[in-house]
Formats: structure tokens, sequence, C-alpha cells
């Protein structure tokens, strides 16, 4: 396996590390305590469902055009003419129903369409992935049901590699033998999140872990 960059993540932002370096192969990581003044920053709201949904999008559809996320008709500020492996920050919507439509930059050229019910508290991410017939925006809602006095990083996995076998995903000591190693998700096909969608992400203490991929 190659190994990525080194990548330091607070607790609240190992699940972005991840999905910036899923298809380098292997990653060394280093989950760090949330401190006392990250507390606010760090979703307690979010964990006590007194929050505005939040919604992030990611482009993933390899060799893509730039796109821009309309969210009922009006493109998302954060999300504007944006390239392949682009992923924006969480940003705060109401409670409500809305359609989130993928466009292209140049020519305004629809390309997928998807409903969403935003519900309090709330983390939901918004993929752009290529089909047999073109994009699909695939959601994934995170209830983010965290201990308020959790310190734990946070990982949730998708296989956006739409040529690639089934995986399986470790996160060891760096430099463990994979030999005595159980993986955290197994045989994660394409489009295949893990946990599953509505489901909590995986939570890791502090400390320095490798991420490794293998078929």
């Amino acid at each position: 396996h190659r190994r990525g960059d080194p990548g330091v993540a607070r607790g609240r932002r190992m699940e972005a590390v991840l999905a910036e370096h899923l298809v380098r192969g292997a990653l060394e990581l280093r989950a760090e305590q949330v401190g006392e003044g990250d507390r606010a920053a760090a979703g307690l709201d979010d964990r006590a469902d007194v929050a505005d949904p939040k919604v992030r999008f990611v482009h993933a559809v390899p060799a893509g055009p730039n796109v821009t996320l309309q969210r009922d008709g009006v493109a998302e500020t954060g999300a504007t003419d944006v390239a392949y492996k682009y992923g924006s920050q969480y940003y705060d919507v109401s409670t409500r129903d809305y359609t989130f439509t993928l466009r292209t930059s140049s020519g305004n050229v629809e390309l997928a369409s998807r409903a969403l019910n935003a519900d309090r508290g709330n983390k939901y991410t918004l993929v752009a992935l290529p089909t047999d017939s073109g994009v699909e925006l695939l959601p994934i809602r995170d209830p983010y049901n965290k201990s308020l006095t959790s310190d734990d990083a946070r990982v949730r996995v998708l296989n956006a590699a739409v040529n690639a076998e089934p995986f399986d995903v470790y996160i060891t000591a760096v430099g463990a033998d994979l030999a005595a190693a159980t993986p955290r998700m197994a045989a994660l096909g394409y489009k295949q999140v893990a946990p599953a969608s509505g489901e909590d992400s995986v939570e890791i203490a502090p400390g320095a872990y490798q991420l490794r991929l293998t078929p």
C-alpha cells in the first residue's frame, strides 16, 4: 500500500479528512481532543438536537465539469462553480423540505436533482456520483447522536470509486500488522456508505491512526 500525506484533524473534522484522502490507499491520521474553547464549534447544539440542520456538498464525478449546487433554484454560495474533488463546509439550512439541483456551471444544464427533508439536529452530505446514464446526488444523513461530553473523532466512509472492486477499511495504530487486524468496514461496494446513512458515524478516541484499504 502507498502511504498518503499525513493529516491532522480535531475530532469534529476527521470525517472530512478521510473523504479528501480516501483514494490514496493509506493515510496517517491524528485525532486530537477538542479543547474547551472549541466545544461550541464542535456541535453541542447538534448533539442536543436543537441546532438547525446542516448540509455540505462533495463533487465526486471524475472528469466531470465544474458544477453549481442549487437549493430550490438558488445557487449555494459554498458550492458554486466547483470542480471534481471539491468538498464544502457544513452550512445551516432551515427545517423544511427542499429540492437540491446540480447544474453545470457552464450552460446551466441540469445533471441531477434530489428532494431532502431537513430535520433539526441532523447533518447531511450530498455527494455527486457518476452513473451509467449521467450523475446522481447521493444523500448521507448523520443524526449526530454524540455524547455531550465526548471528544472522540467521527468517521464515515463512502466508496465513490466507480471502477473499483469492494474494499475493506482498516483504521489501526500506525504500522500495525493487518494480518492481526479486523476491518472497521468490510466489503464496501460502489456507492455504499459505512456506517449507513441514518446511522451515527464511528467514534474514535484521540490518537494517531493509519487508514488502509484492501480489496
